[in-house]
C-alpha cells in the first residue's frame, strides 16, 4: 500500500497522466488508465488517500481509496426494496414504477463453480492422502474462488448502481431489518439450505446499496420484516403467497409476491 494524501507521498498522480510511485529501486513513472465508471468519482475526489497495487495475470492493478464530498440526504420519497435469491432485487418507487434485477444467472454460475470446487477438493484430499503433488489443484481452487468472489462483488455493485439510477432524487431506500444466521452447521439445518444461503449475495448487495446511497445523498432505513411478505399492500390484511404469486382473499388484490412485499415495506405496513 502506498500513501498518497497528507499522510505521505509514496505515490503521486501527475497531471501529465502518469503515476509517480516509490519503489525499492527508486521512483518509477508509470502510465495508467481509469475505468469509465470510476472516472467521475476520481475527478471529484477531495483527496486521494492511498493506493494498493496488486499483480494479476502479468498486469499491475491499482485500488485507490478516495475521500468524497457526499451530499446531505433528505429522505422524502420512500422506495420499497425486496431482496431474494431468484429476483435479487425488486424495488417500487412512489409512482408505482418497478425495478426487477434477476439473480438467476449468477445463481446458476455460482452453483456450477461451487460444484467444480467440491469435486476438486475431493481430488485434492485423495492426492494428499497418497502423498502426491497437489500444487496444480490448489492453484485451480484459488482461481475458481477468486473468480466466484469477483463475479459476486461485480453483480452486487451493478445491482446497487441500477437501484440508485432508478430511485428518484431525495429518496429513502426502505430495506427489511432481517438478520440471517450464518450458513454454518449447528446454525442452519440441512446441507442443501446451508449451500443455498452461502451462495446468496444478499448481505453484499445491501452493503453496496448503502455505500452507493451515501455517495449519492440518499437515505437508507429499515423496517420490521415481520409479515411484510404476507400482508396485502392494498388493505393491509394477511394474504396468501405461493412462490411468486400473491393474492388477498379479503380485497381480491393480486400481484407479484416480491412487488407486493416491496410496496408493503414502502408504506411500512406490518
Amino acid at each position: 500500500m502506498f500513501l498518497v494524501g497528507k499522510r505521505g507521498r509514496d505515490a503521486d498522480f501527475r497531471r501529465d497522466g502518469t503515476l509517480s510511485i516509490w519503489t525499492v529501486a527508486g521512483r518509477k513513472h508509470l502510465t495508467y488508465s481509469i475505468p469509465q465508471d470510476f472516472k467521475t468519482a476520481f475527478e471529484k475526489a477531495l483527496e486521494i488517500d492511498s493506493l494498493t497495487v496488486i499483480k494479476r495475470d502479468g498486469k499491475l492493478i491499482g485500488r485507490v481509496t478516495l475521500t468524497l464530498d457526499a451530499p446531505e440526504p433528505q429522505g422524502i420519497l420512500p422506495v420499497g426494496i425486496d431482496l431474494n435469491e431468484t429476483n435479487a432485487l425488486v424495488a417500487v418507487d412512489p409512482d408505482g414504477r418497478t425495478l426487477f434485477v434477476s439473480g438467476k444467472d449468477i445463481k446458476v454460475k455460482n452453483r456450477r463453480t461451487a460444484k467444480t470446487r467440491t469435486r476438486l477438493q475431493r481430488k485434492h484430499a485423495t492426492r494428499k492422502a497418497e502423498k502426491k503433488d497437489t500444487r496444480s489443484i490448489r492453484r485451480l481452487l484459488k482461481r475458481l474462488g477468486r473468480t466466484q468472489r469477483n463475479r459476486t462483488r461485480t453483480f452486487a455493485q451493478q445491482t446497487a448502481k441500477h437501484l440508485i439510477t432508478f430511485a428518484p432524487e431525495n429518496a429513502v431506500l426502505v430495506l427489511e431489518d432481517l438478520h440471517m444466521p450464518k450458513p454454518e452447521k449447528g446454525k442452519l439445518r440441512g446441507k442443501a439450505l446451508r449451500r443455498r444461503m452461502s451462495l446468496w449475495q444478499r448481505r453484499l448487495i445491501r452493503t453496496c446499496v448503502e455505500n452507493k446511497a451515501q455517495e449519492c445523498g440518499l437515505s437508507v432505513t429499515q423496517v420490521n420484516p415481520a409479515y411484510t411478505s404476507k400482508n396485502c399492500s392494498r388493505c393491509g390484511l394477511r394474504g396468501m403467497r405461493k412462490r411468486h404469486a400473491f393474492s388477498c382473499p379479503h380485497c381480491g388484490h393480486t400481484d407479484h409476491a416480491d412487488v407486493n412485499a416491496a410496496v408493503v415495506r414502502r408504506f411500512g405496513v406490518h
